[in-house]
């Protein structure tokens, strides 16, 4: 994809040609020299602060997995813990699910 031109660095490279031109050709050739090696400088700062928004982005998507991995595993712990209980007291489990199912119906049906 290629870059609109930026109007503010057109006239700034334009002042530049004329402030170069007005210099004598050593001190001119100099300073370029020196802006093709700020810009250089630049451009690479550039990559390398992408490289560190990709290394920020892959550290919190490893993150995020740990969490899900852990809220997977809490979740699986429960839902054994659940069965257990409803195994070893069926009744008092459905009643109690029964009684939650009542309260939810109350409480939707005020709406």
């Amino acid at each position: 994809m290629a870059r609109k031109p930026n109007p503010e660095a057109t006239a700034t490279t334009d002042r530049l040609d004329d402030i170069l031109g007005a210099l004598d050709p050593a001190t001119a050739s100099a300073l370029k020299l020196e802006l093709a090696r700020l810009q250089a400088e630049v451009a690479d700062l550039g990559k390398a602060l992408s490289g560190v928004g990709q290394a920020s982005s892959a550290a919190l998507g490893e993150g995020a997995k740990a969490a899900l991995d852990a809220g997977r595993a809490r979740f699986a712990g429960t839902q054994a813990e659940i069965e257990g209980f409803v195994r070893e007291k069926p009744t008092r489990a459905l009643v109690t699910a029964a009684g939650i199912g009542m309260v939810l119906g109350l409480l939707l049906a005020r709406r």
